[in-house]
């Protein structure tokens, strides 16, 4: 019994590491948290007003991924063909893995006047892939107050950081130059 004893003590030892430190030479493997840039298109149908209709837009964002959480800021513009007007919001946007959220300034050109309201969306992502549905409220407007619209959107990443996740990491079982 001390003879099994001794050996597992031993075999334990020399397993051990040594003296671990980082260094220039150390290998990163996963999720690195960094800043990036999407760009992509989107495009669905408005509802809740009088004149429903198809849209179609591109939308920028600058965000940023740290183990599972993301958050930034987004910009989109788009056109609607119901109603014959472009718009654009712009705001702050933040979920955690699939689930997101995003809101603020909704502006749109509408009888020759242009418009401000608030704006909020509710994403269900899919990697680069997302399902919305967003509920904007003009308060000026004489018709149609309240526009829902129910969309699809494709971002993919234009700019990211090393290992950030959205782009392929390019230190994956590779040493740092």
């Amino acid at each position: 019994m001390k003879l099994l004893m001794i050996v597992s003590a031993l075999s334990l030892l020399w397993l051990s590491p040594c003296a671990a430190h980082a260094t220039d030479d150390s290998v990163t493997v996963g999720y690195q948290p960094a800043w990036f840039l999407l760009g992509g298109a989107t495009a669905g149908a408005s509802f809740g007003s009088t004149e429903n209709g198809g849209y179609v837009g591109a939308e920028l964002s600058a965000a940023r991924m740290y183990r599972g959480w993301w958050y930034g800021l987004f910009g989109d513009a788009m056109y609607d063909f119901g109603s014959g007007t472009p718009s654009a919001s712009l705001g702050p946007e933040f979920g955690y893995w699939f689930l997101g959220v995003d809101g603020g300034l909704g502006i749109r050109g509408y009888d020759s006047a242009v418009e401000f309201g608030p704006q909020i969306r509710g994403l269900l992502t899919f990697g680069l892939f997302s399902l919305y549905y967003r509920q904007t409220y003009w308060p000026r407007a004489t018709n149609n107050r309240n526009v829902q619209q129910v969309g699809m959107l494709l971002k993919i990443p234009l700019v990211g950081g090393r290992g950030s996740g959205a782009l392929p990491p390019d230190n994956l079982g590779r040493r740092r130059q």
